[in-house]
């Protein structure tokens, strides 16, 4: 997706793990269409379930915040008690339903790991190992007494459902990526000018459901992909 190198925001210039362009592909049988999934007990709740239209911003609803009231990043200290992504119920489930579920939770895994330096959620998500060690490693460098004002990943897809081709699945999608107006290295504060803030490109999202869960699996290392903003569509 996207690398922070001295915690500066950088498009992808080459596949090869979560710090650049990849791609999510597994195997997968039949999708189930959106509009005939049967809705099983302690599934998705009837409007999820029943939804035809996933375009827009793929968001999941359930926060654990038991850890205490959230307080937002300042430069004074790194953000605090961050409410912790819960993978939703259908996400191992083979439905247009349960391929959002992950898309939207990776965004949230995202999100509380560059906010609270803890990338337990990420491990949770349907990223291949390799995606996962290097999203890992990311967030480990902004741990402690280095942070981020504002670390956001917003993925809102372009279709309604993903496109089908054999046992995989592709949903276009636009990839918002965001730092905020500051970060903090060593407690150590410098401004982030409004131009660098921001990142914002397209991206097909490419899946497969194997072994009753969907995967996101890497492009092989080397592979190139375009600069965000030229114009061209990376693969995630």
């Amino acid at each position: 997706m996207t690398h922070y190198d001295n915690f500066r925001l950088y498009p992808p210039h080459r596949t090869g793990g979560i710090a650049a362009a990849t791609a999510l592909t597994g195997c997968a049988s039949t999708l189930v269409p959106a509009t005939t999934q049967t809705i099983e007990e302690g599934a998705a709740s009837p409007s999820n379930s029943e939804r035809t239209d996933f375009s827009g911003e793929a968001k999941i609803e359930n926060y654990d915040t038991s850890a205490g009231t959230y307080e937002p990043a300042t430069r004074e200290h790194r953000a605090k008690n961050v409410p912790k992504p819960i993978l939703p119920e259908e996400a191992n489930k083979n439905s247009v339903a349960g391929l959002h579920a992950n898309i939207a939770y990776l965004a949230a895994a995202y999100i509380y790991g560059f906010n609270s330096g803890d990338a337990e959620c990420v491990g949770k998500s349907a990223l291949s190992s390799e995606d996962k060690a290097s999203l890992t490693r990311a967030i480990g460098r902004v741990s402690g007494s280095t942070w981020l004002a504002d670390p956001t990943l917003i993925i809102s897809l372009k279709e309604v459902t993903p496109r089908q081709d054999g046992d995989t699945y592709t949903w276009p999608a636009l990839l918002t990526l965001k730092i905020g107006p500051f970060r903090v290295k060593n407690r150590s504060v410098e401004e982030v000018p409004e131009s660098e803030r921001s990142l914002e490109y397209p991206m097909d999202i490419v899946a497969r459901y194997k072994d009753e869960r969907w995967v996101f699996d890497t492009l092989p290392a080397g592979s190139s992909s375009s600069s965000p903003g030229a114009g061209e569509t990376s693969r995630v």
